[in-house]
């Protein structure tokens, strides 16, 4: 797993527990909000600032995550 709070989902899926410096766990974060697209855009905004100048590099590597997971069920 990609970090300590991955580790603990994988443990306890209903654990919460998020590292927006983990790439997996970001993209967690967006998916968790699904359905509710404006929680979905806040998450991402949040991403966003947390990143900085770094999102233009991190955005298109979330995006696949996503994809990736919209392929593999839960």
């Amino acid at each position: 797993m990609p970090c300590q709070a991955c580790a603990s989902f994988t443990a306890n899926r209903a654990s919460g527990a998020y590292s927006l410096r983990c790439l997996h766990c970001c993209a967690r974060l967006i998916k968790s909000a699904r359905p509710l697209r404006r929680l979905q855009e806040g998450h991402i905004a949040a991403l966003k600032r947390f990143h900085g100048a770094a999102w233009p590099d991190v955005w298109p590597e979330i995006q696949r995550l996503l994809k990736e997971a919209s392929t593999t069920p839960d």
